[in-house]
């Protein structure tokens, strides 16, 4: 048969049904255990490609799952950094205005801070 007419199914499955009606019944029987085993490896073909595509798609979702994590770790990280930087900057201005004489009442107002932070930040070297 031409590679033209068995890229067609139905045309092998013609052909097909040709040559079992001249089968004996033993030979018919091989003939059909034979078409259940392509079947069968067929479908098993096909479950472990969409077993494998699944795998695949979840790989790739643990992934970006990482490169999420791995963000928000880095924001967090930054964000710890500013907050340092903030409380360095604090410290430096309360010990400033307290160089220049003023109270902590007073360097408390001026800095939108309680009083107790403001005596903490002092007692802090």
């Amino acid at each position: 048969m031409p590679d033209k007419l068995r890229a067609v199914e139905e045309i092998e499955d013609a052909f097909e049904i040709a040559e079992t009606s001249r089968l004996t019944p033993e030979e018919d029987h091989a003939m059909e255990q034979k078409s259940r085993w392509v079947a069968d490896q067929k479908m098993l073909l096909e479950m472990k490609n969409a077993a494998e595509t699944r795998a695949e798609q979840e790989s790739a979702r643990a992934e970006q799952e990482s490169a999420r994590a791995e963000q928000e770790s880095a924001r967090a990280e930054q964000e710890s950094a500013r907050a340092e930087q903030l409380s360095v900057s604090l410290q430096s201005a309360v010990r400033t205005l307290a160089d220049l004489g003023l109270s902590v009442a007073e360097i408390a107002s001026r800095l939108g801070i309680t009083e107790a932070n403001c005596a903490d930040r002092l007692e802090q070297k």
